[in-house]
Protein backbone atom coordinates (compact mmCIF):
# COMPACT_ATOMS: atom_id res chain seq x y z
CA UNK A 1 0.00 0.00 0.00
CA UNK A 2 2.83 2.40 0.81
CA UNK A 3 4.40 1.91 -2.59
CA UNK A 4 1.13 2.43 -4.46
CA UNK A 5 0.32 5.55 -2.41
CA UNK A 6 3.75 7.09 -3.03
CA UNK A 7 3.58 6.14 -6.72
CA UNK A 8 0.11 7.67 -7.09
CA UNK A 9 0.98 10.94 -5.39
CA UNK A 10 4.35 11.23 -7.15
CA UNK A 11 2.83 10.50 -10.57
CA UNK A 12 -0.40 12.50 -10.39
CA UNK A 13 1.16 15.60 -8.87
CA UNK A 14 4.26 15.71 -11.10
CA UNK A 15 4.11 19.30 -12.45
CA UNK A 16 5.97 18.48 -15.66
CA UNK A 17 4.95 14.90 -16.46
CA UNK A 18 1.83 14.31 -14.35
CA UNK A 19 -0.49 11.54 -15.50
CA UNK A 20 -3.36 9.48 -14.21
CA UNK A 21 -2.61 6.33 -12.31
CA UNK A 22 -5.74 4.42 -13.30
CA UNK A 23 -4.11 2.92 -16.38
CA UNK A 24 -1.25 0.49 -16.04
CA UNK A 25 1.03 0.66 -19.04
CA UNK A 26 4.76 0.14 -19.44
CA UNK A 27 5.52 3.73 -18.35
CA UNK A 28 3.51 3.51 -15.14
CA UNK A 29 4.81 0.03 -14.35
CA UNK A 30 8.32 1.43 -14.75
CA UNK A 31 7.48 4.23 -12.31
CA UNK A 32 6.05 1.73 -9.79
CA UNK A 33 9.20 -0.38 -10.13
CA UNK A 34 11.35 2.71 -9.59
CA UNK A 35 9.37 3.74 -6.50
CA UNK A 36 9.59 0.17 -5.18
CA UNK A 37 13.40 0.12 -5.45
CA UNK A 38 13.64 3.66 -4.04
CA UNK A 39 11.70 2.41 -1.02
CA UNK A 40 13.42 -0.99 -0.63
CA UNK A 41 17.04 -2.00 -0.71
CA UNK A 42 18.80 -5.33 -0.48
CA UNK A 43 22.26 -5.92 0.88
CA UNK A 44 24.02 -9.25 1.09
CA UNK A 45 27.24 -10.67 2.35
CA UNK A 46 28.68 -14.13 2.65
CA UNK A 47 30.20 -15.21 5.93
CA UNK A 48 32.60 -18.12 5.87
CA UNK A 49 32.90 -20.12 9.07
CA UNK A 50 35.75 -22.57 9.45
CA UNK A 51 35.06 -25.81 11.32
CA UNK A 52 38.00 -28.00 12.36
CA UNK A 53 37.39 -31.54 13.43
CA UNK A 54 39.82 -34.16 14.62
CA UNK A 55 39.16 -37.63 13.23
CA UNK A 56 40.86 -40.98 13.66
CA UNK A 57 42.17 -42.36 10.38
CA UNK A 58 42.96 -46.05 9.96
CA UNK A 59 45.91 -46.77 7.67
CA UNK A 60 46.53 -49.82 5.44
CA UNK A 61 49.04 -51.26 7.91
CA UNK A 62 46.37 -51.25 10.65
CA UNK A 63 47.78 -48.27 12.51
CA UNK A 64 45.70 -45.22 13.29
CA UNK A 65 46.44 -41.55 13.54
CA UNK A 66 44.64 -38.38 14.45
CA UNK A 67 44.11 -35.91 11.62
CA UNK A 68 42.47 -32.55 11.56
CA UNK A 69 39.90 -31.98 8.83
CA UNK A 70 38.77 -28.49 7.98
CA UNK A 71 35.36 -27.88 6.50
CA UNK A 72 33.90 -24.52 5.54
CA UNK A 73 30.35 -23.37 6.03
CA UNK A 74 29.12 -20.43 4.00
CA UNK A 75 26.24 -18.39 5.36
CA UNK A 76 24.44 -15.90 3.16
CA UNK A 77 23.20 -12.87 5.08
CA UNK A 78 20.53 -10.81 3.32
CA UNK A 79 19.34 -7.51 4.75
CA UNK A 80 16.16 -5.93 3.45
CA UNK A 81 15.66 -2.27 4.34
CA UNK A 82 12.29 -0.69 3.65
CA UNK A 83 11.15 2.91 3.88
CA UNK A 84 7.66 3.82 4.97
CA UNK A 85 5.61 6.07 2.73
CA UNK A 86 6.31 8.93 5.14
CA UNK A 87 10.07 8.35 4.97
CA UNK A 88 9.93 8.19 1.18
CA UNK A 89 7.88 11.40 1.07
CA UNK A 90 10.74 13.10 2.92
CA UNK A 91 13.28 11.65 0.49
CA UNK A 92 11.20 12.77 -2.50
CA UNK A 93 10.65 16.14 -0.80
CA UNK A 94 6.87 15.96 -1.08
CA UNK A 95 5.01 19.19 -0.46
CA UNK A 96 2.50 19.46 2.39
CA UNK A 97 -0.31 18.95 -0.14
CA UNK A 98 1.33 15.78 -1.45
CA UNK A 99 1.84 14.50 2.10
CA UNK A 100 -1.83 15.09 2.91
CA UNK A 101 -2.90 13.24 -0.27
CA UNK A 102 -0.65 10.34 0.65
CA UNK A 103 -1.94 10.23 4.24
CA UNK A 104 -5.50 10.15 2.92
CA UNK A 105 -4.68 7.23 0.62
CA UNK A 106 -3.12 5.34 3.54
CA UNK A 107 -5.89 6.17 6.03
CA UNK A 108 -8.00 3.44 7.57
CA UNK A 109 -11.04 4.93 5.83
CA UNK A 110 -9.39 4.57 2.40
CA UNK A 111 -7.98 1.08 3.18
CA UNK A 112 -10.88 -0.95 1.67
CA UNK A 113 -10.48 0.95 -1.60
CA UNK A 114 -6.70 0.44 -1.49
CA UNK A 115 -7.24 -3.31 -0.97
CA UNK A 116 -9.58 -3.33 -3.98
CA UNK A 117 -6.97 -1.49 -6.08
CA UNK A 118 -4.41 -4.11 -5.06
CA UNK A 119 -6.82 -6.90 -5.97
CA UNK A 120 -7.36 -7.91 -2.38
CA UNK A 121 -10.91 -6.60 -2.01
CA UNK A 122 -12.02 -7.58 1.47
CA UNK A 123 -10.34 -10.94 1.06
CA UNK A 124 -8.42 -12.10 4.10
CA UNK A 125 -7.28 -15.33 2.48
CA UNK A 126 -10.04 -17.44 4.01
CA UNK A 127 -13.75 -17.60 3.32
CA UNK A 128 -15.98 -17.06 6.36
CA UNK A 129 -16.76 -20.80 6.25
CA UNK A 130 -13.06 -21.72 6.24
CA UNK A 131 -12.40 -19.34 9.12
CA UNK A 132 -15.25 -20.89 11.14
CA UNK A 133 -13.92 -24.38 10.37
CA UNK A 134 -10.42 -23.43 11.59
CA UNK A 135 -11.83 -22.03 14.82
CA UNK A 136 -14.12 -25.03 15.38
CA UNK A 137 -11.23 -27.48 15.04
CA UNK A 138 -9.09 -25.79 17.68
CA UNK A 139 -8.94 -27.78 20.94
CA UNK A 140 -10.87 -26.05 23.70
CA UNK A 141 -8.99 -24.71 26.69
CA UNK A 142 -5.55 -25.06 25.12
CA UNK A 143 -3.20 -22.09 25.36
CA UNK A 144 -2.15 -22.58 21.72
CA UNK A 145 -5.79 -22.48 20.61
CA UNK A 146 -6.32 -19.20 22.40
CA UNK A 147 -3.20 -17.77 20.74
CA UNK A 148 -4.46 -18.85 17.29
CA UNK A 149 -7.92 -17.35 17.96
CA UNK A 150 -6.31 -14.07 19.02
CA UNK A 151 -4.02 -14.02 15.97
CA UNK A 152 -7.00 -14.64 13.67
CA UNK A 153 -8.55 -11.37 14.88
CA UNK A 154 -5.74 -9.58 13.02
CA UNK A 155 -6.62 -11.10 9.63
CA UNK A 156 -6.96 -8.31 7.11
CA UNK A 157 -4.60 -5.95 8.93
CA UNK A 158 -2.20 -4.37 6.45
CA UNK A 159 1.35 -5.71 6.42
CA UNK A 160 4.28 -3.37 6.99
CA UNK A 161 7.55 -4.08 8.78
CA UNK A 162 8.44 -0.43 9.43
CA UNK A 163 4.89 0.44 10.61
CA UNK A 164 4.19 -2.72 12.61
CA UNK A 165 2.24 -1.81 15.73
CA UNK A 166 0.98 1.50 14.35
CA UNK A 167 -2.55 2.10 13.00
CA UNK A 168 -3.39 -1.65 12.80
CA UNK A 169 -0.28 -2.44 10.71
CA UNK A 170 1.45 -5.70 11.53
CA UNK A 171 4.20 -8.00 10.38
CA UNK A 172 5.00 -11.57 11.39
CA UNK A 173 7.25 -10.82 14.37
CA UNK A 174 4.95 -8.08 15.67
CA UNK A 175 1.96 -10.43 15.41
CA UNK A 176 3.72 -13.09 17.48
CA UNK A 177 4.74 -10.52 20.09
CA UNK A 178 1.22 -9.02 20.17
CA UNK A 179 -0.40 -12.45 20.65
CA UNK A 180 1.98 -13.52 23.41
CA UNK A 181 1.85 -10.29 25.39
Amino acid sequence: MDIIAVFAVKTVTDAENGMDVATLDATRIGIIRSVFWDMNSLESRVETVEHKETVTVEHEDGSTSEETITRYERILHITVTSHTAEQQADIYRFTNEQIELMKEMLSEEFRPLMFAILGKDADIGLTPEQLDLVQQQLPEGELGSEAVKLALTRLGDPYSQPKAGQDHFTDCSYLVQWVLV
